[in-house]
């Protein structure tokens, strides 16, 4: 199975509209037809990943297909697929996950303030 790094950069060139396809058939045939909203497709987890920052703050990702769930410190949060030219972003109204296929990092979504950094895929 792909890493998530590997899968950011697998996945990247899809469009969203793509992915959104994915996550809608994926649903429809778990379900039996197209009932399913498109909501409840992308809940689906494509990838998990684990990843270990500056200062040993372990991170864990779910990434679905317009949307990760990322866990860290104690806190969940569910961020929405956001465009932004080389990097892949996961955004809500309090944090942004950003990963360029290398290296990922935190920041607030307010501030801009860095909250994680140096996040690299933990090998296991």
């Amino acid at each position: 199975m792909r890493s998530f790094m590997q899968g950011i950069c697998f996945l990247r060139p899809l469009s969203l509209a793509t992915l959104g396809l994915f996550g809608l058939a994926s649903a429809a045939l778990a379900g039996g037809g197209m009932a399913a909203s498109p909501s409840a497709a992308d809940q689906q987890v494509i990838a998990r990943v684990t990843f270990r920052c500056n200062g040993g703050v372990v991170v864990q990702v779910a990434q679905m297909a317009q949307s990760a769930r990322v866990t860290f410190a104690g806190q969940t949060q569910t961020l929405d697929l956001t465009p932004n030219g080389g990097e892949l972003q996961y955004q809500n109204n309090a944090v942004a996950w950003y990963s360029d296929g290398k290296i990922s990092y935190m920041r607030d979504s307010q501030t801009g303030q860095l909250k994680l950094g140096g996040c690299r895929q933990v090998k296991g």
